[in-house]
């Protein structure tokens, strides 16, 4: 949670009733954050399976934004382990398995406690309270101090060479903003975006010369805070037209929606680790087949990532390990290469 002085307002805009950011469509900085560069477009459905069997309902405890907020067809990883114990273990120890998560001692990696982060207009101080919250505690000569409550942790710096490790925090508007102090553990340094990221937020911030637009850099005593593209916060968890986006695959199953009735945001996600059904599909209709003693034999419910051909089997990689923009879901199947067995019908990777 965001702790802001009165004067910093972060409400929910209302569709149809947001900021007006006709004036800034036609700056080129600002049409250039609106193109993709590739975009890839991955499309999910459960199989259907004709004559199934009754049905058993599975029990589900999972993490997220709220208790029971859990995407339609999904059983969650643990509910994967009663029968397929070795896969969930290797899983379980995998950089999917521990790519983030709430915040604690087994999932943040950065020095919470340790030195403040120093900007030549702030200095940020990372640290855990008496209750055990992270919080990111930002003062600017002049300004009360403001407190960001960590409510997520992204990655665990696991990418080749030293990736990096992000934090999320929850806004009074429903919605999840990352926060603009990465942490990598191999260099044991601070970084921050300095490319412009856009949102309502900020438009046009670039061309007032608040970037320096030279992409990821270690934070430096001589480095501003509005240096940072994610300052003040305007990337979120999931996928909004108001807001810069780009998280949908740092978690499982990330939604974002605006409710007009409660006038705010409301963020859902399975967890913030990358679970089973983020490669194999939503697997709630197997784990309900795979209890039901009388289950009808054959009809798993669940296409099996080995019988799929070269194509769907890349597309299942290719929706989060590629340069993309999401589009939406549209019923497209890309056409099968020579050689390519067709999927199954409902397979990762096909309508």
């Amino acid at each position: 949670m965001v702790e802001l002085p009165p004067n910093r307002m972060h409400g929910a805009p209302r569709p149809g009733n947001g900021p007006d950011l006709s004036k800034h469509v036609g700056s080129g900085a600002f049409r250039r954050a609106l193109v993709p560069v590739v975009v890839v477009v991955m499309v999910w459905a459960g199989a259907r399976v004709p004559g199934a069997a009754r049905t058993v309902p599975v029990a589900l405890g999972l993490p997220g934004s709220g208790p029971g907020q859990v995407a339609p067809g999904i059983a969650g990883s643990e509910n994967c382990a009663e029968c397929h114990a070795e896969q969930y273990a290797a899983w379980a120890g995998s950089t999917h398995g521990t790519a983030g998560g709430p915040p604690g001692p087994e999932t943040v990696i950065a020095p919470f406690g340790g030195p403040p982060i120093r900007f030549a207009d702030a200095v940020v101080s990372p640290v855990v309270d008496g209750q055990g919250r992270y919080l990111f505690v930002v003062e600017r000569q002049g300004r009360p101090p403001e407190r960001f409550e960590v409510s997520g942790v992204i990655g665990q710096g696991h990418m080749v060479g030293g990736g990096t490790q992000g934090y999320a925090s929850r806004f009074p508007d429903g919605t999840q903003r990352f926060l603009p102090f990465d942490y990598s553990k191999d260099a044991d340094t601070w970084f921050c975006n300095t490319a412009f990221v856009g949102g309502f937020w900020v438009p046009g911030a670039d061309r007032a010369g608040l970037r320096a637009d030279a992409g990821w850099l270690p934070v430096t005593a001589d480095m501003r805070l509005t240096d940072c593209g994610d300052w003040p916060p305007v990337r979120i968890l999931g996928t909004s037209a108001r807001f810069a986006n780009c998280q949908n695959c740092h978690g499982s199953q990330v939604e974002v929606e605006y409710r007009p009735e409660l006038e705010r945001y409301e963020t859902r996600f399975t967890t913030l680790r990358i679970n089973c059904e983020s490669c194999h599909g939503p697997a709630r209709g197997h784990v309900e087949w795979a209890r039901d003693v009388a289950r009808a034999p054959g009809g798993t419910r669940l296409a099996a990532l080995d019988t799929l051909g070269p194509d769907a089997s890349l597309n299942v990689c290719f929706q989060c390990h590629a340069l993309k923009r999401s589009l939406g879901e549209v019923p497209a199947t890309p056409p099968a290469a020579a050689g390519d067995p067709d999927p199954a019908p409902g397979a990762p990777g096909t309508p």
